[in-house]
């Protein structure tokens, strides 16, 4: 099972979509992401309109969840 999340990074108003899934199926390039990636992990179970840090080499990067789909 993956879904396609919408977000959008607080400090550079960057948005960007995502599926999360499965390790074996992860291609960045493509827009998939795992989830047992630092992003793909920290967004699990959240809600449209949750905000979640993913701690990265740079620092702690905020994300805002726009949308959730399957």
């Amino acid at each position: 099972m993956s879904s396609v999340i919408k977000i959008k990074r607080l400090d550079t108003g960057k948005i960007e979509t995502f599926k999360i899934v499965g390790t074996n199926h992860a291609n960045v390039r493509e827009g998939k992401l795992s989830d047992e990636s630092p992003i793909g992990k920290a967004a699990l179970k959240k809600k449209v309109g949750d905000v979640f840090i993913v701690s990265a080499p740079a620092g702690e990067l905020k994300f805002e969840v726009l949308e959730i789909s399957k």
